[in-house]
């Protein structure tokens, strides 16, 4: 039954996925399907990894189900616990329970056809808000602010020597500027044509998101450290479809050797307030991988028997 559905169930939450059964408030994604192929492009250390903007996009769409009313919402105490792998030898499923008292949500990861608790991923909670109009900022005085524009090629090509290897489907900063004391950044960020189709299934799509996270790295200096989100204190969404491009302002409020906090504002191209994260932590992870004097990967050589 459960191959059935997965089959012939159409798509109506992309990140979501299916309800397990009538009534109950837990859904599950396996993400192993031609429409999600494009996670497998986010890339870390040599992994792919679920990006942290995915379980946001989960979290949205779950917020619409429970609050049909309202036309914005909001994800509070984001807490990643652990990294899902999208491994492709291995059947995984990433299932959302919701508990509507608390209003918290839970995602996990689960092999297939095991039962059990599986490994916790996230924990957070939701809520929705009827809003009688977003704000509108003006973009061109924004943009009047920032002097320094950054090479789009040399700036991913830095991410990829951090063991940040994003595929063609999340290179989607398109233009991105930082200001002299490099406190805050502003990026052009424009999906991908090949994932335009079905947008509008997305509150807000994964590769526009986590562009969004990607453009923070360009305030990090002289850091040796790569940075990974670990926890949103909150971000409302106001609206319930995705834009095909926005503008991200982020200003960064704290940084250390452990941890950079950073808060955003996400626009539309006409500057009306898509979006705003308040208190978004990343965490130092990994360094950056050794390079030559050429900006190479330095690549573990190991000797080997070879026989004549």
């Amino acid at each position: 039954d459960r191959a059935v559905q997965d089959r012939i169930a159409p798509i109506v939450y992309p990140m979501l996925g299916i309800q397990e059964a009538p009534g109950t408030p837990a859904w599950r994604n396996d993400f192993d399907h031609a429409p999600m192929a494009y996670l497998s492009e986010h890339v870390v250390t040599g992994m792919a990894v679920l990006p942290a903007a995915g379980y946001v996009e989960s979290l949205l769409e779950l917020a619409t189900i429970q609050c049909p009313e309202a036309n914005a919402y909001s994800v509070r105490d984001f807490q990643i616990m652990a990294p899902l792998l999208l491994v492709g030898d291995r059947g995984l499923d990433c299932v959302t329970s919701y508990e509507p008292v608390s209003q918290t949500a839970i995602i996990r990861g689960l092999e297939n056809g095991r039962l059990g608790g599986g490994q916790m991923h996230i924990t957070a909670r939701l809520s929705g808000h009827t809003n009688p109009g977003s704000d509108r900022e003006d973009l061109a005085a924004i943009r009047g602010q920032f002097d320094r524009a950054e090479d789009i090629r040399g700036f991913y090509q830095m991410l990829d020597r951090m063991g940040l290897s994003y595929g063609p489907m999340f290179q989607t900063v398109r233009e991105l500027f930082v200001s002299e004391s490099s406190d805050r950044i502003l990026a052009h960020i424009a999906i991908a044509s090949e994932l335009e189709k079905g947008l509008d299934q997305y509150c807000l799509h994964p590769t526009l998101l986590d562009a969004c996270f990607q453009s923070l790295s360009a305030m990090l200096g002289e850091s040796e450290n790569m940075y990974l989100p670990t926890s949103i204190r909150e971000i409302t969404v106001f609206r319930n479809s995705s834009p095909q491009a926005i503008w991200c302002l982020g200003i960064k409020t704290h940084q250390d050797s452990r941890f950079i906090d950073c808060d955003l504002v996400l626009m539309d191209e006409d500057g009306e307030v898509v979006a705003i994260l308040r208190g978004m932590r990343s965490t130092a992870a990994t360094k950056r991988e050794r390079t030559d004097n050429f900006g190479d990967r330095v690549k573990r050589q190991i000797l080997g028997y070879q026989w004549n």
